[in-house]
């Protein structure tokens, strides 16, 4: 097992790809090795064969919930407009089925001939 934060001088050898190379020093996650006259990394995790481990955590970490749809409940606004409404604003909605306006409107100018 490599360890992070460590530097090896290429004491030890590490197989990459069935060759061996000596390990110069490693990080939290890369392992630095020496290739001919490059200077060449790879991670720890794919070095150390521990890959299908973090797959295996990412896999079982609690997923996100998708948001609630929206349920029709519209804040300041009166559901199921009467028929004989018609001001411009009022609007149906597909989620809730019903038509709804502004409450603000109705308090303001239609209030008078409104049974609502």
């Amino acid at each position: 097992m490599i360890e992070p934060k460590t530097d090896y001088q290429g004491k030890t050898k590490i197989k990459v790809n069935d060759k061996e190379f000596p390990l110069l020093r490693t990080t939290a996650k890369t392992a630095f090795y020496k290739d001919g006259d490059k200077e060449r990394r790879i991670s720890l995790s794919k070095l150390n064969d521990t890959k299908a481990e973090e797959k295996h955590k990412m896999s079982q970490k609690k997923r996100s919930v998708k948001p609630v749809e929206k349920l029709g409940l519209w804040g300041g606004h009166m559901p199921d407009v009467p028929i004989e409404c018609n001001h411009p604003r009022k609007f149906f909605d597909n989620t809730s089925k019903t038509n709804w306006i502004d409450i603000n409107i109705c308090n303001i100018g239609c209030s008078a001939t409104c049974f609502r």
